[in-house]
């Protein structure tokens, strides 16, 4: 059934909906599969290092009859899985949270209504009005269209639209986009019913390539595993040649590769992101698709911002008219009466439902100065999408009798293109568009076209064309852009602004902004022809890029990553999608911004307002910082850890086994808390968006950081052993020992938490430390464990400890502070100059 454009169907009912999606399904390309998510997650869980270490132990430990000893490793094992899953949970749960902001929508009749639902809940049966920009969310029938053309490259390969008609034939396809027009359609096939879905393509089985940062922790948890397993294999092989038995030998091996294993590094790298990426959608309107784009908003260096609707309000209200006929200049809110023919043909040339802010503006000043529509009688036969390099587009209507209106608008350059106005009067028209521009406004020109033969012509380049005039548009600046652009300048962030506009209003509304004009203005047409060298020389030294094309921001933004730039570029249309793709960071429009572009880009604003960015690129830093504080506070409470099992071991001491597998287990349940409650919410630096992007292939720490990280490490695993080795050598037992070595690595562990728990102000003092809610509550909570395991027998028995005295305990926290204190209070080199 073919029905009018002007027909409102009625669409499904609610049963109707019910009874489709039981009959035919979701459209859903994948299974969503909650249960099975956790079902995934613990097999993850099970397949780590250390889970698999725990397990061997508690194992060996059944095995060679300490049950009660195998007993505890379980509830180790269950409370680290626990935990593990739990964090994975949080991860997931947000980013399925950011996939539901980010879910593309699609308008559906319902009930006799006009609504906008998620692609995901349509069904059979449902009818859904596209318009030019958007994607197709189902395959289905077109029931009526106008000027619709579709890119099916997806499904075909072929990048060349393919018109499409309301005939019997004239089908559609998920994935699919619309790149002109509108249409009616009806759905016939949902989910993996659709052509794509047949064909196995998702967006849930692409592959994501690894960032540097993400390849360098791979790389650096691939170390602790190797030493991990080689430390094993020396342990065993050592045991056996001091006489020890295998099952000591296999056991002392187990617990040094335990203490190797740092992993919480992956996990805490995981989680970081994935609930910074939430936060921003819900508190900034930056919705993040994937969260490994946090981590790349901190280097951003580059910013390429468009100009309509990005940096200035999108209202493009009708300012200025010029007259050819009259040679005169009209200001709109001045002027009385204004050209007429002009207005006229401008209103033809706009959609009747207009819903750009230039034909809205066109038609309020038609309305207000002139009585009565001329279309009355007349019936659209014809429209020429906006195309072509200068674009424009043509409206043809036609009445019954044969009598015809031919309207074009667009580039001022194409219509004279177009035109046959002599040398003297294109002049003239140059020098008006020159003017206009020069004042910030948004020139278009407008021209009545000719035709005399019956067949409309396949291009609208074909008529003969007469220009009429023009029309300049007022588009000013948002209230916050320029504070949002002296942001990004403070931040060593460059930006660049890339228009279709005329040069001269592209630096009217980079002085207006705060934009920097650099050593020259550069057009698409010169980007297109110099070389990539050459391009990426002069990018780097030009700010504005006026009347750029699709082709021309491609280059331009692949040059600029060629230089070594981390680029972030906002677009809203189709023709930028590539250029969204390309950059590091593509950043699509929530409100204006069409579907191609935001399937496109890596992340969204969701209310078009540009100074969300500098948000989130402070809290692409700020996680970068949080980041490697906690890793570094892993490293160094490791390397104590690993130097307390291997010590006594390799020197022979009296007591070899001061710590046991359940040791290790007790530290490693510290520090996935530590990292998650404390560092990761370390407030940022007051200087944090005054510094440069780092560079993003940069190692995660420099020299100074390492060396400081582990010489706080090693100092801390020197009190320990010599403070051990001391009360050993004084007589004490082995329980006494154990209690005071573990008591001083306890102590030791909280110091380093709190000591690393502040954010980078130059005036971080003790006081500012305290202020740290959750480090507070994390600590509470720790020291009421220890004294839980020191002063309950059956747990003192399980770890093996004996009550300090009040002595004992003084002299280990004592000790346990001043080695941290000491390192952390180095003095760190003068980069004054």
């Amino acid at each position: 059934m073919i029905i009018s454009m002007e027909e409102i169907p009625k669409g499904l009912n609610s049963n109707a909906v019910s009874i489709s999606r039981k009959r035919f399904g979701t459209n859903a390309l994948v299974s969503d599969g909650k249960r099975f998510k956790i079902i995934n997650e613990m097999l993850t869980v099970f397949r780590e290092p250390m889970f698999l270490l725990l397990t061997a132990t508690a194992i060996l430990y059944f095995v060679s009859g300490h049950y009660t000893d195998s007993i505890v490793m379980s509830i180790a094992l269950l409370l680290i899985g626990l935990i593990s899953i739990s964090q994975a949970s949080r991860s997931r749960n947000a980013m399925e949270l950011l996939k539901d902001l980010s879910a593309p929508k699609a308008t559906v009749f319902r009930n006799q209504q006009k609504i906008l639902i998620p692609v995901e809940d349509l069904v059979v049966g449902d009818w859904i009005w596209v318009n030019e920009g958007e994607s197709i969310p189902a395959d289905g029938a077109i029931m009526n269209s106008k000027d619709f053309s579709v890119n099916e490259s997806v499904i075909t390969g072929e990048s060349v639209p393919v018109s499409k008609k309301s005939d019997a034939d004239a089908k559609v396809y998920r994935g699919c986009h619309a790149i002109s027009g509108s249409a009616l359609i009806e759905i016939t096939e949902v989910g993996i019913s659709t052509k794509i879905g047949k064909i196995g393509q998702s967006v849930a089985t692409i592959s994501i390539s690894r960032t540097p940062l993400q390849l360098q922790i791979r790389r650096f948890m691939m170390a602790f595993v190797l030493f991990g397993a080689f430390a094993f294999l020396i342990i065993v092989i050592s045991g056996f040649i001091h006489g020890d038995t295998m099952w000591k030998a296999i056991m002392r091996a187990l617990t040094l590769s335990m203490s190797i294993l740092p992993e919480e590094i992956p996990v805490t790298f995981t989680t970081f992101l994935a609930l910074a990426a939430l936060v921003l959608s819900r508190k900034n309107k930056v919705i993040v698709k994937q969260p490994i784009h946090v981590e790349t908003l901190g280097c951003t260096s580059v910013i390429a911002v468009d100009k309509t609707g990005t940096l200035t309000k999108n209202e493009m209200t009708l300012s200025m008219v010029y007259d050819i006929k009259s040679h005169q200049s009209y200001e709109v809110s001045k002027a009385a009466p204004l050209p007429e023919e002009l207005l006229e043909y401008a209103m033809w040339s706009s959609e009747t439902d207009a819903f750009d802010p230039m034909e809205q503006s066109i038609h309020e000043v038609y309305n207000k100065h002139f009585n009565g529509s001329k279309k009355m009688g007349f019936t659209q036969v014809k429209e020429y999408p906006l195309s072509g390099t200068p674009p424009v587009m043509t409206h043809v209507f036609q009445k019954v009798s044969g009598e015809h209106v031919i309207a074009l608008k667009g580039s001022p350059e194409k219509i004279l293109q177009m035109s046959s106005l002599s040398s003297d009067q294109k002049l003239q028209i140059h020098e008006t568009v020159k003017s206009f521009a020069e004042q910030g406004l948004r020139v278009i020109g407008v021209g009545k076209g000719e035709w005399s033969q019956k067949d409309w012509p396949e291009s609208q380049e074909a008529f003969k064309v007469e220009m009429i005039g023009l029309l300049a548009f007022q588009d000013p600046p948002k209230e916050n852009i320029l504070q949002t652009i002296t942001t990004f300048y403070e931040a060593g962030i460059q930006v660049k602004m890339i228009t279709g506009d005329y040069m001269e209003t592209a630096l009217a509304i980079a002085n207006q902004v705060g934009i920097r004009k650099g050593a020259r203005v550069m057009t698409g047409t010169e980007v297109m022809e110099m070389d990539i060298n050459e391009l990426k020389r002069m990018s780097n030294q030009c700010h504005v890029f006026a009347r750029m094309f699709p082709e021309a921001k491609m280059k331009l933004i692949e040059a600029l990553k060629v230089s070594g730039e981390v680029v972030a570029m906002t677009g809203d249309g189709v023709n930028d999608a590539p250029a969204l793709k390309a950059a590091h960071i593509g950043i699509a429009m929530g409100l204006r911004g069409s579907d191609v572009a935001r399937e496109s880009a890596s992340l969204i604003l969701s209310d078009d307002q540009l100074h969300h960015m500098a948000n989130a690129i402070a809290l692409g830093r700020q996680v970068y910082d949080n980041l490697k504080k906690a890793i570094r506070y892993i490293i160094t409470i490791h390397i104590p850890i690993i130097l307390i099992v291997a010590m006594p071991l390799l020197l022979q001491w009296k007591y070899i086994d001061i710590f046991t597998p359940i040791h290790i287990v007790f530290f490693e349940l510290l520090m996935g808390p530590a990292c998650a409650l404390v560092f990761q919410n370390i407030p940022p630096g007051e200087n944090i968006m005054k510094r440069k992007p780092r560079n993003m292939k940069a190692p995660l720490f420099t020299k100074d950081e390492m060396i400081k990280s582990i010489a706080k490490g090693l100092l801390v695993a020197i009190a320990c052993l010599t403070t051990g080795y001391l009360y050993q050598q004084s007589g004490a037992l082995e329980s006494s020992v154990r209690g005071i070595m573990f008591t001083l690595l306890f102590f030791s562990n909280l110091m380093l938490i709190f000591t690393g728990s502040t954010g980078d102000q130059k005036k971080a003092n003790w006081r500012d430390r305290f202020k740290n809610k959750r480090m507070l509550m994390l600590s509470l909570i720790s020291i009421f464990v220890y004294l839980l395991i020191i002063f309950i027998h059956p747990l003192r028995f399980v770890f093996a400890l004996n009550v300090l005295s009040w002595k004992d305990l003084l002299i280990c926290i004592t000790v346990a502070v001043v080695s941290v204190v000491v390192v952390s209070k180095r003095k760190k080199p003068n980069n004054r100059h």
